[in-house]
């Protein structure tokens, strides 16, 4: 890992950062250094610099510590393939209830999908409405705790987003990372994470520099990441914004008979004003 959480600021810090910041692994007097820590930012453990010891010419980087038995809950950052989230038809599941959030879902989908993309960093239509096909097939609408301004952070643990190069360019690209939105390490399906405590509630977005021809990113390669800030407000304080017209044709297409109801609702409205 070449990055991870600096236990006494809480904040992304790098290798180089940290040595910067709180000295090498030995003081002046050859005795060990007291750092504080650094934590892996989805499991929470503490972490060590790799090869600090050695040479100058060994890449350094933050590793988990090696660990006795087995773990109650591995690092999602180092299990291998794409870190999945069960998610369980919910058990108490109303069709009431989850159709009416639906309804109201659509009805503003607008909202939700630039929130979508702003939370990705850069998105195509094609993963928001693959992800919302899922919602349905999965019944997600229907989980007892979901707040409809949440919905996108829910979709968004459910894919790994590849890099996506701009068209006619060799060197540039839209999105150069792989992108993977994480839970804390012991949330295993959508249910966990609504059974943790507030304050442990938390979402982190994942950087890895795995090539785009690769079919998931590798956990070896996970370069930084950065603290989801829930944006709790986007569908009541919305920002004026363009919708691209191939996107709106993509979601009408999709969903004909959806944004077809929140079209004739929002002409409406207008009406009305």
């Amino acid at each position: 890992m070449h990055q991870a959480q600096d236990s006494r600021t809480g904040k992304p810090i790098t290798v180089e950062g940290y040595r910067a910041e709180y000295g090498s692994l030995l003081d002046a007097s050859n005795r060990p250094n007291l750092r504080p820590l650094v934590r892996c930012p989805v499991c929470r453990e503490d972490l060590h610099i790799k090869g600090e010891s050695g040479t100058s010419k060994i890449t350094k980087v933050f590793s988990h510590n090696p660990v006795l038995g087995v773990e109650q809950h591995p690092c999602p950052i180092k299990e291998g393939g794409r870190a999945k989230y069960e998610v369980l038809i919910p058990a108490s599941y109303s069709a009431e209830i989850a159709s009416a959030l639906r309804e109201s879902f659509f009805s503003r989908w607008h909202l939700h999908w630039f929130q979508f993309r702003d939370y990705v960093g850069y998105a195509k239509v094609e993963d928001f409405i693959e992800l919302l096909n899922f919602a349905d097939e999965r019944k997600i609408w229907g989980y007892h705790h979901l707040k409809e301004y949440e919905i996108p952070l829910i979709l968004l643990v459910l894919k790994d987003f590849a890099p996506i190069k701009k068209k006619n360019s060799k060197n540039e690209y839209w999105r150069k990372n792989w992108v993977r939105f994480l839970f804390p390490a012991s949330v295993k399906n959508l249910d966990d994470y609504w059974n943790l405590q507030p304050g442990s509630q938390f979402i982190i977005k994942a950087y890895f520099k795995t090539s785009a021809k690769a079919k998931r990113p590798n956990p070896k390669d996970f370069v930084k990441y950065d603290d989801v800030v829930v944006n709790k407000s986007f569908l009541t304080s919305p920002t004026a914004r363009t919708m691209d017209s191939v996107v709106e044709k993509m979601m009408a297409k999709a969903f004909p008979a959806e944004i077809g109801l929140a079209t004739a609702q929002s002409g409406s409205d207008s009406e009305h004003e």
